[in-house]
């Protein structure tokens, strides 16, 4: 349950600054801003993505991957920032695909269509 201001009756918290942008096709919530977020309160992508997994919630990877790349991060720190964060919350394996698929958007988007 999210946490409420007492005096406007608000959701305050990660709850309040994390909007639902969809939600997976096994009905898991998929939340953006996630990077920013991490970014803004300097809060570790462990903790974060731990959080998210007990809620049974997912990042938007695509909305992750784009606001890393306007920090100035290249493909290769942004796999490896989240190589460890998603294995602790999620499992190798969910970790093994997260990062293969980001990779095969990448190559996409690199492509002139």
């Amino acid at each position: 349950m999210s946490r409420r201001n007492r005096k406007s009756g608000r959701r305050t918290g990660a709850a309040y600054v994390l909007p639902q942008v969809g939600i997976t096709t096994d009905g898991k919530r998929i939340i953006g801003g996630v990077y920013e977020f991490h970014e803004t309160y300097g809060m570790p992508l462990q903790g974060l993505f731990c959080w998210l997994a007990d809620r049974d919630m997912v990042p938007d990877w695509i909305n992750f991957y784009h606001e890393a790349c306007r920090n100035n991060m290249k493909h290769d720190r942004i796999m490896t920032k989240l190589r460890d964060p998603l294995e602790d919350a999620w499992g190798t394996e969910f970790a093994d695909v997260v990062c293969d698929t980001l990779t095969k958007w990448k190559a996409l988007q690199n492509q002139d269509i």
